[in-house]
């Protein structure tokens, strides 16, 4: 069997080097890995290109002298393969990353489908594409996203190579030939290969993740929030999700808080916050999040924090006693118990994030042992911008694991829009 590994390019340099990055640390690599610059307006992505090809000598650059989709782009990969002997073929986007044993995790199971039904590595979430079948290391799907398949050349020959020229959607009509025939596809769980494109070469602007390819896995965390009023809680733990595999995720609607349906909701969400989030959570640690307040950059995270008590943005106070916004805050199941306890009257319960950091904090500390977070760690943690008087961090998004608040400038940050709140 020799195996190739097909990737069409065009542009969008930051996720091709992202890309190749991953590439770079394949426990197994294929037999030949054909890069095909579609056009690529940007120079130098061939020099990139280039250069990874001195690093690896498998490595195959084919440069197209203008733009002509990633179909034809993809097509001339695929067919360069097969001429050279290939009989095991692979297609990926440049704007994904895989894990390292991504040509392993494929092969197995092409060979577990007993090499009649093609293979992903990337399992997205979405309704109209259900689970059929579900077992140890795969599930079987009836359709598969185009960013990464694993076929033979006859399965190319019969269900990739027709499709191309006939749609836009290619991966939508090879998922139909194949279920003309009675096929499902085989799909990695988890996912191999993560799709980092928040930009889209096509125009798409929605959020195309495999929720189960992770960079990090917080099995102490639970993540938590309400979807209330102001709704998009769903998008907030989606992207929080992104990169990040929590020990368990409770997302619950308003009605389970007492009060939700009167006008005083966020009197009541800080009652609930107060007294009922620590039944909501049986890890050591809880991460709320809000629609304006959720993780961006997983990279930030450190294993530190959960030595703490609480952890959220500063606020600008003068007095040792501004740590900190509870509406992207990580908080210990050890305060969350002791706050249930408390007889704290019903009037002093909101703001909920105020009293606990700076009302109650004293008796807290002293009482309990609580630790709240330094001030250097919760501006590395968060960053809050309403545009307040008292806030005097300024509201420039500088790296922080997460944010809270509409007013964040994330204008010189590379964070993708539609990963902005709205």
């Amino acid at each position: 069997m020799k195996v190739a590994l097909v990737i069409p390019v065009f542009d969008r340099i930051n996720y091709l080097r992202q890309c190749l990055d991953s590439l770079a640390k394949l426990s197994r690599l294929p037999d030949v890995m054909i890069f095909v610059n579609d056009g690529s307006t940007d120079k130098d992505v061939q020099v990139l290109l280039q250069q990874f090809a001195e690093k690896l000598n498998i490595v195959k650059v084919i440069t197209l002298p203008r733009n002509s989709g990633v179909q034809n782009a993809l097509a001339k990969g695929l067919d360069d393969a097969v001429a050279s002997g290939c009989d095991m073929l692979i297609n990926l986007d440049s704007d994904a990353i895989v894990k390292p044993d991504f040509i392993d995790t494929l092969l197995l199971l092409h060979n577990a489908g007993n090499g009649k039904q093609i293979v992903s590595g990337f399992n997205t979430h979405h309704d109209y594409n259900p689970v059929i079948n579900q077992f140890d290391t795969y599930c079987t799907k009836n359709y598969a996203n185009g960013i990464n398949m694993c076929f033979s050349s006859e399965q190319y020959y019969n269900y990739i190579k027709p499709t191309f020229g006939n749609s836009i959607n290619w991966d939508r009509m090879a998922s139909m030939m194949c279920q003309a025939d009675d096929l499902q596809f085989i799909i990695s769980t988890p996912s191999v290969v993560q799709h980092i494109g928040d930009v889209s070469s096509m125009g798409h602007d929605d959020i195309d993740y495999a929720l189960d390819f992770t960079h990090l896995f917080l099995p102490d965390v639970t993540l938590f929030g309400i979807n209330g009023r102001n709704g998009n809680i769903q998008r907030a733990a989606q992207i929080s999700q992104k990169d990040i595999k929590f020990g368990a995720v409770n997302i619950i609607e308003d009605s389970s808080v007492s009060g939700y349906d009167t006008n005083d909701w966020p009197y009541a969400y800080s009652r609930f916050m107060m007294k009922n989030l620590a039944y909501q959570f049986d890890t050591s640690h809880v991460l709320t999040i809000q629609p304006d307040a959720y993780i961006v950059n997983w990279r930030k995270w450190e294993d530190d924090w959960l030595k703490w008590d609480y952890i959220g943005a500063t606020w600008g106070y003068k007095d040792n006693k501004n740590v900190g916004n509870g509406g992207f805050s990580l908080r210990s199941k050890k305060l969350c118990s002791i706050l249930s306890e408390l007889n704290i009257p019903s009037n002093l319960m909101h703001p909920h994030d105020h009293h606990i950091c700076r009302s109650y904090r004293n008796m807290l500390e002293n009482d309990y042992g609580i630790r709240f977070a330094t001030e250097e760690v919760a501006n590395n943690f968060s960053i809050e911008a309403y545009g307040s008087s008292i806030f005097s961090g300024g509201n420039d998004y500088s790296g922080q694991f997460g944010f809270k608040g509409t007013k964040v400038n994330f204008s010189n940050s590379d964070i993708p829009a539609n990963m902005l709140p709205i």
